[in-house]
């Protein structure tokens, strides 16, 4: 259960029972208050007198994730109701950003399909593949197993099929 403690008639700020007994050290509550195995409407009841209330958390709004977020924007008294109440907000410039460079680093993980197998394509992925490409050209068939935990055999046969598609969906991310 969520609690809150009014500030004024309209407004309050969440609660915890540690809070309570913080804030009350010569009142020695129950055990059962204070270890959450009384009923909650006893305990709601028991928790008014020291001017703690339940307070209700409704669903969150629908937002558009790639320009907005979701705030608590405090607790509110409706009607005698306390419920927490949601904002939404547009993203900062630097929080765009960041959703970006997530979705970026996230496609190339995901990675390009060759021969049924998801390819990822990170720095590491590149330099392992650079490491192969003797050996794969020597004619040493290579299962190489990329960032994203797939593995691949390369082949003198398949290699330049798959730089044909690996290289250009590495190359997207510059």
């Amino acid at each position: 259960m969520n609690y809150c403690k009014p500030i004024d008639a309209t407004t309050a700020e969440k609660y915890n029972l540690r809070q309570l007994k913080a804030d009350f050290p010569d009142v020695s509550f129950p055990k059962s208050i204070l270890d959450g195995s009384l009923d909650e409407a006893t305990l709601n009841a028991r928790l008014v007198d020291y001017g703690v209330y339940p307070y209700n958390v409704p669903a969150a709004p629908v937002f558009d994730a790639t320009i907005e977020a979701v705030q608590e924007s405090g607790i509110l008294n409706n009607a005698g109701v306390w419920t927490l109440q949601w904002l939404v907000v547009l993203l900062t410039q630097a929080e765009l950003d960041e959703l970006a460079a997530n979705k970026k680093r996230e496609d190339k993980l995901a990675g390009v399909l060759f021969e049924g197998v998801m390819c990822s394509a990170t720095a590491e992925d590149m330099w392992g593949l650079k490491s192969v490409e003797d050996y794969v050209a020597a004619g040493m068939d290579t299962p190489f197993k990329f960032d994203n935990g797939n593995v691949l055999v390369l082949t003198q046969t398949n290699m330049a099929a798959f730089q044909a598609v690996w290289v250009p969906f590495r190359a997207s991310f510059f």
